[in-house]
């Protein structure tokens, strides 16, 4: 493991890259961050996983501006994240948002597990315990059903939600989708289509 200091160390550095022409990607990074510098027009909420293989605007080949991402292990709701997304929608203008989750999700391994946790990580372990349950019927890939059960659960109730966000609207139609990102493949797959 890399200590906290090292690891601030690396991102600092690498920002800097950035930032004084640097950096590998710099001349398109820096077209796009002076377009997007006062205002931006993403096409989608993503609300995804904190997991750290799972690079949200790379696995769509986005770049800078192009979604507004909420990331949250598991990628289950709270207050902060439906905050998030009721956000995009009212002030940025965003019409989809996907719920995207992704194999071999550590926070099912978690929840999967005997493991005691504090309180605040049994809140969020409990959020995906309900898919892990529901799970249990297939008997096999127990884990997998799971992942994808919570991104269909979620799926409906930002859909459900969503509904109050456009409700002086009713022309305004937001599409919410479902998807599951395959680590090994790199291949994302919908699982739950706009209804």
């Amino acid at each position: 493991m890399i200590p906290a200091e090292e690891a601030l160390k690396i991102l600092l550095e690498g920002n800097q890259q950035y930032s004084t022409e640097h950096s590998i990607y710099y001349e398109e990074l820096d077209r796009v961050r002076r377009q997007t510098y006062v205002t931006q027009e993403p096409i989608a909420v993503i609300i995804g996983c904190s997991d750290a293989r799972v690079p949200v605007e790379i696995i769509f080949n986005c770049k800078p501006g192009d979604l507004f991402v909420v990331r949250i292990a598991g990628n289950v709701l709270n207050v902060d994240i439906v905050g998030s997304v009721e956000y995009a929608i009212k002030y940025l203008g965003v019409n989809l948002v996907l719920v995207l989750g992704h194999s071999n999700c550590g926070v099912f391994n978690a929840a999967m597990s005997g493991d005691k946790f504090s309180f605040e990580l049994k809140g969020l372990i409990d959020k995906v315990r309900a898919a892990v349950y529901r799970a249990n019927q297939y008997k096999e890939d127990i884990r997998e059903h799971a992942i994808k059960g919570n991104v269909i659960e979620t799926a409906h109730d930002v859909e459900e939600i969503c509904r109050r966000f456009t409700g002086d609207d009713p022309g305004r139609k937001i599409g919410v989708a479902g998807a599951y990102y395959d680590l090994g493949t790199g291949k994302v797959e919908i699982i739950r289509p706009i209804e």
